[in-house]
């Protein structure tokens, strides 16, 4: 009898299981509905520091994101690559290249091949529903034996498809990484236990964990890149840390970088003595509008001491993206010593929500320049002297 109760539910459960892969191609996001929502990239907005000579640069990409990028890993792909395409066309791609992508430009992929209706939804929590209920045909484990509260839906979902997000994630940035024949600062990623290690990122069961790799010639990179201040929203699902932000040298390009996420740029600690032995500033950021940030903290006035608060009256008046310039490395690099900075946000919306800032990049003794806050995307050029 217990055999026959089995098989009836094990019966059951395959019909499900059926008649959902047969429906699922009607309910995917089909071509002609991803056109109409896409971003035209053509309205990039391009700018150049410096001279060719046929030396390094650095190439920052403003990508301008929607869920519906992420539908699927060739979108996902295709969007990235269309950047590249034009800073081809203007001659900024070489061996030389180092190109900066955005931060958390990965983590999306957690919408990897989702009904359209994900992808087109202003709510989040519809569109978390869809995300993990309508699965349960293949995580039933998770679904019933999970507590599901609060965080804890989208930390389990991240964990179930994290080596789905890993995979494509390597795989499109090795493939414009190779094509290209550039190297790249592939963003971020949130991911399950990720680590970088014999040229993969390994998945575990444990934590979330922020994973910046960098990518060339196709190949993941021995870099190990950390961030010490959490965004708001980071906070329900990353583990706070105190990492040491170190410079660091890879490959044979002959500068010292040194990278700073979002906030990370904000706070004038992170500007020390170890600090001053870096040439090259390297900030993937992002930016969500609702992100809370105390702008009259001593330690984010924009000089690098942290002794005193130089917010007036007339920063009131200001918005936050003027705000984020005037504190951030555009504020603090003249009065610092780095050769050059490179600075790109990850703009957008997604459910509602809008990413926001304005990229920036800046050369010693030559130029600063930020991105019109009307451009969405942007793709900046750095020449460097050697």
């Amino acid at each position: 009898m217990g055999k026959q109760i089995r098989y009836f539910f094990s019966l059951i459960f395959i019909c499900i299981v059926f008649i959902y892969s047969f429906s699922k191609s009607s309910l995917n996001l089909s071509e002609v509905e991803y056109n109409k929502i896409k971003l035209n990239v053509n309205e990039t907005y391009i700018s150049s520091i410096g001279y060719n000579q046929k030396k390094n640069n650095i190439l920052g990409i403003q990508a301008f994101m929607l869920p519906a990028d992420y539908s699927t890993e060739d979108r996902f792909y295709n969007k990235l690559e269309e950047y590249l395409v034009i800073a081809q066309k203007n001659g900024f791609l070489s061996p030389q290249t180092i190109v900066v992508f955005p931060e958390h430009i990965g983590t999306p992929l957690l919408l990897l091949d989702e009904k359209k209706e994900v992808y087109l939804s202003s709510d989040f929590e519809n569109v978390k529903s869809n995300l993990i209920y309508h699965r349960y045909y293949k995580y039933f484990y998770h679904l019933f034996f999970s507590n599901f509260k609060g965080n804890k839906e989208i930390k389990t979902l991240f964990k179930i498809k994290s080596k789905q997000m890993r995979d494509s994630y390597i795989s499109v940035f090795s493939k414009l990484s190779r094509f290209y024949n550039v190297t790249i600062l592939a963003g971020s990623i949130v991911l399950a236990g990720g680590e970088i290690k014999n040229q993969t990122i390994e998945i575990t069961s444990g934590e979330l964990k922020h994973i910046a790799p960098i990518f060339s010639n196709g190949n993941l990179v021995d870099v190990h890149l950390e961030k010490k201040a959490l965004l708001n929203f980071e906070e329900g699902y990353l583990t706070p840390i105190e990492p040491q932000i170190e410079s660091f040298s890879f490959l044979d390009i002959p500068f010292k970088f040194i990278v700073f996420f979002s906030k990370d740029s904000l706070y004038n600690q992170n500007y020390t003595s170890k600090f001053s032995l870096s040439e090259i500033i390297l900030s993937p950021s992002i930016f969500p509008e609702k992100e809370k940030i105390l702008w009259q903290d001593p330690a984010i006035s924009d000089s690098i001491r942290g002794d005193r608060s130089l917010f007036t009256e007339e920063d009131k008046n200001l918005s936050k993206e003027e705000l984020w310039n005037k504190f951030s490395i555009a504020g603090k690099f003249p009065y610092i010593y780095a050769l050059a900075y490179m600075q790109v946000f990850l703009r957008g919306e997604f459910f509602g929500v809008k990413l926001l800032g304005n990229s920036s990049m800046g050369y010693r003794y030559i130029k600063i320049e930020t991105v019109p806050p009307e451009a969405k995307s942007a793709i900046l050029n750095i020449y460097l002297s050697k």
